[in-house]
């Protein structure tokens, strides 16, 4: 067996393989399209995952200041864009691509996070509350640029419908990295202001990208946690934003905006005094009636001649009177008739009267007979007279066939 005459140590030759990987003009930037798979973020903000296609599967590391700059959440199944280097884990002796930017494959970055900061903020809760916003604010919050012709319009539109009411301005850049902190700011130092009843958050028209800044969630968290309503006019009536779902009037622009939180003062005055027309109109009518009820009474006989009225009452009450006495007198005839009808009835009912007849009552043991059929010979029994009560024996039985008494034989 030969003995090699030199040789590298394991950690050599990965050294040599990184320094031959990191000369390569090729991939000290290249673009690589991939599924993410088993992603992961650490304590400390770096990202690792895998990229992978049908056929192979390649080691993804994002630094945490790379990982601060994609606009949008990384996640598993998500089909990305990714640019960065290729160097090799001397620990563990694998090739990885070190990612410094990502993009969406297939659609914009900001459009992507468009769409999944709208969906985390709707699972939340973010577009469900919506505040009443006040009828006639005394004091309205402004947040937008100070230099813009925005603040111009917000303010020609205010005193043209009602120069009564004051305007707070919380100034905040609209643009940029930094527009979405100082909106937040804003939003936040307006809190703090007395009597501010509403906020307008406002910005003129623009790109998708030009408007970023209200499509972020620390605006959206800011209009979220205002306890004063929010109502917003960004960019045009066909753009719509994060901060639209959130506030709780959307407007369609800045100048809509400020229609939709400042009263029309001359609009409002035209119609209290409709209002006070209908109600002066409506007391007249009431007036004019009572007077013509007043008119009436003053005419009426009570008034005109109260002597002559009460006395043909009087004369009314005494024919009243003789009517119900007729009427009492003849209800009382006409019920001594009927008694004395029903009592003629009873009379004719009662079995003693029966018995003056000549008709007799017969009882045996008690129960009274209807006929011979209930006796035999030898029994004893009474007879009810109309005068007394007989004690009888019977001798014989004999039923009468022709139900004849006068041609019975016996």
């Amino acid at each position: 067996m030969l003995t090699p005459t030199s040789f590298y140590r394991v950690s050599e030759l990965t050294s040599l393989i990184r320094e031959d990987l990191d000369r390569d003009p090729r991939l000290s930037q290249v673009w690589v399209k991939g599924e993410i798979s088993n992603y992961k973020m650490s304590v400390s903000g770096h990202a690792y995952f895998t990229l992978k296609d049908d056929q192979a599967s390649l080691k993804c590391v994002l630094f945490r200041g790379s990982a601060q700059k994609v606009r949008f959440d990384l996640e598993d199944g998500l089909e990305v864009l990714v640019q960065g280097r290729v160097s090799v884990y001397e620990p563990a002796g694998v090739y990885q691509l070190y990612v410094n930017s990502a993009l969406p494959a297939g659609s914009g970055d900001l459009y992507l996070a468009f769409e999944q900061l709208k969906k985390k903020l709707e699972a939340a809760g973010y577009f469900e509350t919506k505040r009443p916003i006040p009828v006639l604010p005394r004091r309205i919050g402004i947040v937008t640029s100070a230099t813009g012709s925005v603040l111009h319009d917000i303010i020609n539109v205010a005193t043209r419908r009602n120069p009564l009411v004051r305007l707070v301005l919380a100034p905040a850049s609209v643009q940029g990295e930094k527009a979405p902190a100082e909106i937040a700011a804003a939003l936040e130092a307006l809190q703090h202001v007395p009597e501010v009843d509403v906020i307008v958050l406002a910005r003129g028209g623009g790109s998708f990208e030009e408007l970023s800044a209200f499509n972020t969630e620390v605006v959206a968290r800011a209009i979220h946690g205002s306890a004063i309503p929010v109502v917003s006019g960004v960019g045009h009536e066909t753009d719509f934003s994060i901060a639209d779902m959130t506030s709780d009037l959307r407007a369609p622009t800045p100048s809509a905006a400020a229609e939709l939180v400042v009263p029309d003062l001359s609009g409002r005055l035209e119609q209290t005094g409709q209002k006070l027309q209908f109600v002066r109109d409506s007391i007249l009518r009431q007036v004019h009636t009572l007077q013509q009820r007043l008119d009436h009474l003053a005419e009426s006989e009570m008034l005109s001649s109260p002597v002559a009225s009460l006395h043909r009452k009087r004369e009314d009450l005494s024919r009243m009177e003789e009517k119900l006495r007729f009427l009492i007198r003849d209800a009382v005839r006409r019920q001594e008739i009927g008694m004395g009808s029903l009592s003629g009835k009873l009379e004719a009912l009662n079995p003693l009267a029966t018995l003056g007849r000549g008709y007799a009552w017969v009882e045996k043991d008690g129960h009274m007979l209807t006929g011979v059929r209930d006796t035999e010979p030898g029994d004893r029994l009474r007879v009810r007279l109309a005068d007394g009560w007989l004690r009888v024996t019977v001798e014989e039985t004999k039923e009468d066939t022709a139900n004849d008494p006068k041609k019975a034989e016996f």
